[in-house]
């Protein structure tokens, strides 16, 4: 221990000596004592015996500042600033101060740990990352002081909306009276009864029946607008349809029942219709039947139809008699045939009862009357014309007719296409394909609309066309390899000129280019692009930006500083650092050496906590609050810089042009702050030499 005053006096040799020695052991025991020194100097250090700490003088003169034990340890009273690396090394894991990535890293099993008894640790076990509350309380996770969750030894509690995209496994929880919304299920099993209440009816699946029971005046409805209800009100059941017809439909699309909005109700069988009510009562197609196979009528009871009773049907108790009155009398049989049965002749004759039109003799000729001239007879070799016989078809060759027409077209009308029907002579006229002269219209109720089948191995598609060349503006919609589509289950959309257009609204919102780009909004210049090497590039105002390569590489030609234009060519390093590439000589101009660095001397580093912030969803504006974020800072403000060097602040634009002071660049801060330690370097190293000379005389 050796305290002195560093003011050596005049004196003789052997007393010089013995002043200078005692200077000396001074300095080199760092003025250590149980005292501190009588005599004091700005930045002098002083071993103090007592407390077992080196002090250090502040710049001011007027007090010690601890820096460290004399047993090693640290033991620092004003605030300090650790410039590189640091590493608290524990007994099997270490805690790092990492410069370069700004953050402090906790080994495997190195732990943060919290409260007067250790009471709370976060830290990884080399497998997986621990929060682990080992206190009696709850781990409680909260929201500017609002407990919004917490951990209990039951389970975990959450104060407001539980929001998730995922839940995995088997969801477990009692009787839950406020939830409102499970989002989107990919599948719900409910083991037990359910009950959907309502306003003022409940819905029950009811498990020990299988089955679902609507209390009265619940509905069971269907359409986007609720257009069929289903439901019983108390006293009636009711199937009530609001919009279109209301049918019942049996197997796949058979009719059974149809009824249609203030219109008929039609009766099927077997999908064809035997009933259908009308304005005025009831149509029967088909047979009519009581319980006795019979309708019966009494003698002079008249079966009458048309609005006047135009066709009556009766019995006068002697003579069956069908009276026609309006129009014409028609008897058809759409099949099976219609039989006469008289024991004697069958005439038909005009209202006159004498102008005959057919008769039909017992064991004869049948005879076709016109205006009561005989026109055509039956005979025993075949069949007798009087006059001009005019028909549509005939048996065998026709040879030696004249005037005879076409083939036979069933179910024909207007518009209607028409097709082979698979007899000779017959044509079909085809219901579910019409044209109206303009447009083409396909109806159908089974397997789609359009059907295209072909054998061909380059599979089934539609051309459109311009021009009817065979090459003219080819656009294809379809499946196969004959579209390039890979597969003949694949669909394509297919296009050899001028590319692929999306439009909404009227405006192009997308396209698929000839030149390979898929584009937004109309810019030919900037969109995706597959190159046809496994590689994927975006461009804007045809320029790469961007380029996702088969080798799992992201390639940016240039990345430009937010302050300004100038590029910053990067490199992201197999440890996840970016580097920059422009540290070669050859990327630099008026390169110089760093000398003075005197204005570091003058920084002032600052502990703060930021401010909290709130970003606006849509203008990206940040805004702060007056309240702190929890977490202590350290580092320097950028107003401070900017009055010392403006070199190591950067700026933002205003929409004036104006420079906006932003921020400072720590990380070129280092080249000063390495030039400063080679400074203190080369002054140590030039004092420890005069001190070592010193001791040496």
């Amino acid at each position: 221990m050796a305290q002195h005053d560093y003011v050596l006096d005049n004196a003789t040799g052997a007393n010089f000596r013995s002043d200078l020695n005692n200077a000396l052991l001074a300095i080199s025991s760092n003025n250590s004592g149980s005292s501190a020194p009588s005599t004091t100097y700005a930045l002098q250090f002083y071993a103090d015996t007592t407390n077992n700490i080196l002090k250090l003088r502040n710049a001011a003169n007027d007090g010690f500042i601890n820096l460290f034990t004399l047993a090693g340890g640290v033991d620092v009273d004003a605030a300090s600033n650790f410039n590189e690396d640091v590493t608290f090394t524990g007994a099997s894991a270490n805690i790092v101060f990492d410069k370069s990535d700004n953050q402090l890293e906790f080994a495997d099993n190195a732990k943060a740990s919290f409260g007067g008894s250790g009471d709370l640790e976060i830290f990884h076990d080399s497998s997986e990352s621990v929060i682990n509350e080992k206190g009696v309380g709850t781990l409680k996770f909260q929201i500017s002081g609002v407990t919004k969750a917490e951990l209990v030894s039951g389970g975990l509690t959450v104060t407001d909306t539980v929001t998730a995209t995922t839940l995995a496994g088997t969801l477990s929880t009692a009787a839950q009276t406020n939830v409102t919304s499970l989002g989107t299920l990919t599948g719900l099993t409910i083991s037990g009864d359910t009950t959907f209440t309502g306003a003022s009816a409940n819905i029950i699946f009811d498990k020990s029946d299988n089955s679902i029971g609507f209390a009265d005046n619940a509905k069971a409805t269907f359409g986007n607008s609720g257009d069929l209800d289903i439901f019983h009100n108390g006293t009636n059941s009711i199937i009530q349809n609001s919009t279109g017809s209301f049918k019942i439909l049996l197997n796949s699309d058979d009719n059974a029942i149809i009824a249609d909005q203030d219109g008929a109700v039609e009766l099927y069988h077997d999908n064809s219709k035997k009933l259908q009510t009308q304005s005025g009562g009831v149509r029967v197609f088909g047979d009519l039947e009581n319980h006795n196979d019979n309708f019966v009528a009494k003698d002079s009871c008249k079966f009458a139809a048309g609005n006047s009773e135009d066709l009556t049907i009766f019995h006068d108790g002697s003579n069956s008699q069908i009276d026609n009155n309006t129009g014409t009398f028609i008897i058809r049989s759409d099949g099976g045939g219609m039989k006469l049965l008289s024991e004697a002749n069958i005439i038909l004759r005009d209202n006159d009862d004498t102008t005959n039109m057919v008769r039909c003799i017992n064991g004869g000729q049948i005879e076709l009357y016109h205006n009561g001239s005989k026109k055509a007879e039956t005979v025993s070799g075949g069949f007798t014309v009087t006059g001009t016989c005019t028909a549509t078809a005939f048996s065998g060759d026709g040879s030696g007719l004249t005037g005879v027409g076409g083939n036979t077209i069933n179910n024909n009308a207007d518009n209607r296409v028409i097709t082979g029907s698979g007899t000779s002579g017959t044509l079909n006229g085809e219901t579910n394909l019409t044209f109206n002269g303009a447009s083409l219209f396909l109806t159908g109720t089974t397997d789609g609309v359009l059907n295209l089948d072909t054998t061909d191995s380059r599979g089934s598609f539609i051309r459109f066309r311009q021009g009817g060349g065979q090459d003219t503006n080819k656009c294809f919609v379809g499946c196969g390899d004959g579209l390039s589509a890979g597969d003949v289950n694949d669909l394509a959309l297919v296009s050899d000129s001028g590319g692929i257009f999306f439009r909404a609204n009227g405006s192009e919102r997308m396209r698929i280019a000839d030149n390979g780009f898929v584009t937004l909004a109309g810019d030919t210049d900037t969109g995706i692009k597959n190159t046809g090497t496994n590689t994927l590039q975006v461009h804007t105002n045809d320029t790469l930006c961007t380029e996702f390569s088969s080798n799992q590489r992201v390639r940016m030609p240039q990345v430009f500083s937010t302050a300004g234009s100038s590029m910053r060519d990067v490199q992201c390093e197999s440890d996840g650092t970016l580097a920059c590439l422009t540290s070669i000589t050859e990327s630099k101009i008026n390169i110089a050496d760093v000398t003075d660095v005197s204005w570091l001397y003058n920084l002032k580093p600052k502990t703060f906590n930021f401010r909290k912030k709130t970003v606006d969803a849509v203008t990206g504006v940040n805004t702060y609050l007056n309240e702190a974020e929890d977490e202590k800072a350290y580092g320097l403000l950028a107003e401070d810089v900017e009055t010392i060097n403006k070199d190591f602040c950067f700026y933002s634009k205003d929409s004036e042009g104006n420079d906006v002071l932003q921020g400072v660049y720590y990380k070129t801060m280092v080249v000063p702050l390495l030039k400063a330690v080679q400074d203190l370097k080369a002054e140590n190293t030039a004092l420890t030499t005069r001190v070592a000379a010193l001791e040496a005389a």
